[in-house]
């Protein structure tokens, strides 16, 4: 999750891990709210995808499930490269959209910006766009 994105909507104190990887994901861009494609994962054998495991508070994960509009709450704990001792979510939109909207630089931009530099140009060469 972007830093910005975080202190816009996690509002009390959070831990953040470091980076994870979470196996049998591929990233996608196929959730579209109003015209904008934004990033989403789907299973695929064989991949992974990098995120970064952020703790929260009860209300804070209300806040996050009310914003994130078209994505469902899945358990993801089980796939991680890390071992955490709560269960971890991942945020889901339904994998066989297909849309007709646009990916925006700026939102890319924000996507890549929390990851390691030398990162950056395999996330995205990586991605499904």
């Amino acid at each position: 999750m972007n830093p910005t994105s975080q202190q816009r909507t996690i509002l009390g104190e959070y831990g953040q891990s470091d980076f994870a990887y979470l196996d049998g994901y591929e990233r996608i861009f196929n959730a579209e709210v109003a015209g904008v494609i934004y990033n989403n994962i789907r299973p695929a054998d064989n991949k992974n995808v990098i995120g970064v495991v952020v703790e929260v508070s009860v209300p804070d994960l209300e806040r996050l499930i009310d914003r994130e509009i078209g994505y469902n709450l899945v358990e993801v704990t089980g796939g991680l490269s890390q071992t955490f001792d709560r269960p971890v979510f991942a945020f889901i939109a339904d994998p066989d959209a297909r849309p007709g909207g646009v990916v925006l630089r700026s939102y890319l931009n924000r996507c890549t910006k929390p990851l390691p530099v030398n990162s950056r140009k395999e996330w995205i060469e990586e991605s499904i766009i």
